[in-house]
């Protein structure tokens, strides 16, 4: 999984269930410092929901939206033990680099 895909799969258990697609693409841009793009933010989304990642629904449909409805992404369990799959990797190979390399000396 990309590290982009991570950090979306992050954000969406850090907003629980206020995790729409601007919200997860707002906090993304606070996160990197950055501008995400849409085109790069729905085909991250709509992979994870495929693969079976990120369940999502259509919220209600408020007056205020003229009647149009957000999709909502959900936290599951898939998504928790893929994140953790990921962190046990990073942690087992951080624990590899030598303490040189990580204070910036050479190897």
């Amino acid at each position: 999984m990309s590290e982009f895909k991570e950090m979306v799969l992050l954000i969406v258990g850090v907003l629980g269930n206020q995790a729409n697609g601007l919200a997860i693409l707002r906090k993304a841009e606070g996160q990197r410092g950055r501008a995400v793009h849409v085109s790069v933010m729905h085909p991250a989304l709509y992979g994870l929901v495929k693969k079976g990642f990120l369940p999502s629904s259509l919220a209600e449909a408020p007056q205020d939206r003229g009647g149009k409805s957000k999709r909502v992404f959900t936290p599951s369990p898939p998504e928790g033990q893929a994140l953790r799959g990921a962190l046990d990797l990073h942690s087992g190979l951080f624990g590899q680099v030598p303490q040189m390399a990580l204070a910036g000396g050479a190897s």
